[in-house]
């Protein structure tokens, strides 16, 4: 057990007790949340290993797993996606704890796809009396579907008893366009990623940048920027924020609903944690409220890039179901073939596009290839400016300046 810490009257930290991790042998009237906005998938054959490229899948939406009281470890739930329209087979979840209890792994499936969840423990709070235990670590995931398999690395989750609102299965997938901005994760994934990255002077510091990673991913769980919990005694991630002097991480709590009036249970503000180098900064955020922050989308599913630049006319690619699509043509009646785009979201405002074309008079050999790397800086929400760096098959690079728009 760690010793209380010495802090100073205005930290605004609450002292977390953390046992050694072990996964529950029992996990009836709890809920599984898979959070994966951070997560990178691949595909391989069906049950073959990863072999890459890992590209972001763009899913917003966690996977949700909440096992009713007495399931003993498994129990068969109707399909979340059922209507009156279609109806799909229930799907059965099992758990069970991997040799030495540091490891579980949840199967889930149906006679259209199968799926194994493989549950790694980092940490687990030690509960007093009365309150709820959490264990929290990450997460592999391979999806067995449509002939092939989906390897999701890079996933986290958190074990946490019931809630009265949880579903009983809820299934990974992608935010739609209009949910409202709270509910996004709108380069908070990148901010928290930075963390492990951010430099601190103080012991305070290193705290605020322990507590933050613990409490951000559990705002993207619960859909809540005003997140806290009677283990953070009523402090809100804008409160850690504030506190280690993180003007990025305050002004995106800020745009997305964050109160700047939240009280801790010592009655402390936002206002009241402000220190360190950029106060003044922080400050003038706090008091002027939200504004409008150009975001790169999660996923271009749906959406059409189209580029302009100097040389020839706009060049435009679409994505009907994934991110990375394999074919189409560039203009119809003619040899060029396109045989590869793909989106990728580098980071809160930036991306790439990357677009293969292959010319194959008569379809029946390529004589030529062209590669498009398009870098992306959003100057709003559907556009901005671009690079294009294009190589043809002998090596030759054009970088092309322009604009574009993805809508």
């Amino acid at each position: 057990m760690k010793a209380a810490m010495m802090i100073s009257p205005f930290v605004c930290v609450a002292a977390t007790v953390w046992a050694a991790p072990q996964m529950p042998t029992d996990i009836a009237g709890k809920t599984v949340v898979v959070l994966l906005n951070s997560a990178e998938m691949c595909r391989s054959d069906l049950h073959a290993k990863a072999t890459g490229p890992w590209y972001s899948p763009g899913l917003g939406i966690p996977l949700l797993l909440s096992f009713p009281a007495g399931s003993n470890g498994s129990y068969t739930v109707s399909h979340p996606h059922n209507s009156g329209e279609t109806t799909w087979p229930d799907i059965k979840v099992d758990y069970s704890v991997g040799e030495g209890g540091k490891s579980a792994y949840v199967k889930l499936g149906n006679s259209d796809f199968q799926a194994l969840v493989e549950l790694t423990c980092d940490k687990q709070s030690a509960a007093p009396q009365g309150k709820a235990t959490e264990t929290r670590g990450s997460a592999y995931i391979y999806w067995h579907e449509d002939g092939e398999t989906r390897h999701i690395r890079g996933a986290s989750f958190i074990l946490r008893d019931a809630r009265q609102n949880d579903p009983a299965i809820q299934l990974p997938g992608q935010e739609p366009d209009d949910v409202e901005p709270t509910l996004q994760d709108d380069g908070l994934s990148d901010l928290l990623a930075g963390l492990d990255r951010y430099v601190t002077k103080t012991a305070d510091d290193r705290l605020y940048v322990r507590r933050l990673k613990t409490i951000l991913p559990l705002v993207l769980a619960e859909q809540n920027p005003n997140y806290t919990s009677a283990e953070y005694k009523g402090n809100t991630a804008l409160h850690y924020a504030c506190g280690l002097s993180h003007v990025e991480l305050v002004q995106w709590l800020v745009n997305h609903g964050a109160d700047t009036a939240a009280r801790t249970n010592k009655g402390k503000t936002p206002a009241d944690c402000v220190s360190g180098p950029n106060a003044a900064a922080i400050r003038k955020i706090l008091k002027q409220g939200p504004r409008a922050v150009p975001s790169a989308p999660l996923s271009a599913v749906g959406k059409t890039f189209t580029f302009t630049g100097t040389g020839d006319g706009p060049i435009s690619v679409s994505w009907r179901h994934t991110d990375v699509e394999d074919s189409g043509k560039v203009t119809p009646g003619e040899d060029w073939q396109l045989t590869h785009v793909e989106y990728v979201r580098t980071g809160a405002a930036t991306a790439t596009v990357l677009r293969r074309t292959e010319w194959s008079p008569g379809g029946t050999y390529a004589a030529g290839w062209r590669d498009m790397v398009f870098e992306l800086k959003f100057t709003s929400p559907t556009g901005g400016t671009a690079t294009c760096t294009e190589q043809d098959k002998k090596g030759a690079f054009i970088n092309i300046e322009g604009t574009f728009t993805l809508k």
